[in-house]
């Protein structure tokens, strides 16, 4: 997803367990127009599995079709956190580079078939970030 867009980053796998004293933070946004759910977590913490089912069953409540889940790409634990989203029928939605001043990352889930095909393009790496969202999605659908 980088690309040539590292910005001198290093990367490495994220493998730790989240930690029991850590809690989570997040604000949940709704788009009724648009009938979308930005539920941004600034931290996560032992509790997420339940801030974020709590979220999100609120944004469905209230209309949303689409939720999105920014999270902080550098907290050591983000992988386990991305597991619960996983695990929940969410799918990469893409990095969101210095958001959090550090880099985020956009997990998402639609309540309806998204239509890949119909998105116009440009660029053969666009069209490469396009088939790693869709591979992830047919993953989270096929759950």
């Amino acid at each position: 997803m980088y690309g040539d867009f590292s910005l001198g980053r290093a990367f490495s796998e994220s493998t730790e367990s989240i930690p029991l004293s850590a809690v989570s933070k997040a604000r949940l946004d709704l788009f009724d127009f648009a009938k979308v759910a930005r539920i941004s977590f600034y931290e996560t913490g032992s509790d997420f599995p339940e801030a974020i089912s709590d979220l999100e069953a609120e944004a469905v409540k209230k209309g949303s079709v689409v939720i999105q889940v920014w999270l902080k790409l550098t907290a050591p634990w983000i992988g386990k956190v991305v597991d619960v989203l996983q695990a929940r029928g969410f799918f990469l939605g893409g990095v969101l580079p210095q958001w959090f001043d550090d880099d985020g990352l956009l997990m998402q889930k639609l309540l309806f078939m998204p239509d890949f095909e119909s998105i116009q393009l440009y660029s053969d790496r666009a069209m490469r970030i396009r088939d790693i969202v869709k591979a992830d999605w047919r993953r989270s659908y096929e759950k």
